[in-house]
């Protein structure tokens, strides 16, 4: 998303602002370009599928994030654009790590 914002909006500053829990990290990526709208150009297969070496940064991050988009700031005049990503572990993968701790405490005679 940085690259996108150098290479698309030749703004003079680019933002970053990184959030992490225990249960997701959001990334946000801020330039002074409100209207340069972030959009994936091809689906996420044919991108794999071809040997170029730019242009899937927004595909790999539409198919792993649990959530991406942008917002603009500045009311009626906006100044400023956010494009951001959250990622979280997929609820399947908590659900097998506390049945996996389950059967450990199971097989240790412990209870809890």
């Amino acid at each position: 998303m940085v690259t996108n914002a150098h290479r698309h909006t030749h703004t003079q500053l680019i933002r970053v602002h990184v959030t992490v829990t225990h249960q997701q990290a959001t990334v946000s990526v801020a330039d002074d370009r409100p209207w340069a709208f972030p959009t994936p150009t091809e689906p996420a297969a044919l991108c794999r599928e071809r040997a170029q070496e730019g242009g899937r940064g927004l595909m790999l991050v539409d198919s792993l994030a649990r959530a991406w988009g942008f917002t603009v700031y500045g009311g009626r005049s906006p100044r400023l654009k956010a494009v951001w990503f959250t990622l979280a572990q997929v609820e399947v993968e908590v659900e097998a790590e506390a049945e996996a701790r389950a059967e450990v405490r199971a097989e240790g005679g412990e209870t809890g």
